[in-house]
């Protein structure tokens, strides 16, 4: 297993920085309300080319860019973790980068999840 070692991507937008982006930038309401997993998969996108630095408004094109092609969104619902992995694998094969991304998670966990869940809505 490899691990890329560089700072975090940071945005720049004038004087500000923000680390990674944020879906609250775009001026779609669906992208604002849902794209927190397509903005996530772009910052590690560019993460792990090799990028430490972007503008805003580069980034913003490249998410919407990326969401268009890898990450299709449900509106006002989102991406889901396994849309997100499909995704991200795709972008690696098609880019030949030697990476993988997988969703996982236990079904003690799953269920422990849905019990506190279900616990919280029944008081």
């Amino acid at each position: 297993m490899s691990f890329v070692q560089l700072p975090y991507l940071r945005i720049l937008d004038g004087d500000a920085e923000a680390f990674g982006g944020n879906q609250s930038w775009d001026a779609k309401r669906t992208v604002r309300e849902g794209a927190c997993g397509p903005v996530a998969a772009t910052g590690l996108v560019c993460y792990l080319e090799g990028r430490s630095r972007m503008e805003r408004a580069d980034f913003m094109k490249r998410m919407n860019r990326l969401r268009r092609s890898f990450f299709p969104m449900v509106p006002y619902l989102g991406s889901n973790a396994v849309i997100l992995a499909l995704g991200l694998n795709l972008y690696f094969i098609t880019h030949r980068m030697h990476y993988r991304a997988f969703w996982a998670l236990s079904r003690k966990k799953q269920f422990t999840g849905w019990r506190r869940c279900s616990a919280a809505t029944c008081r």
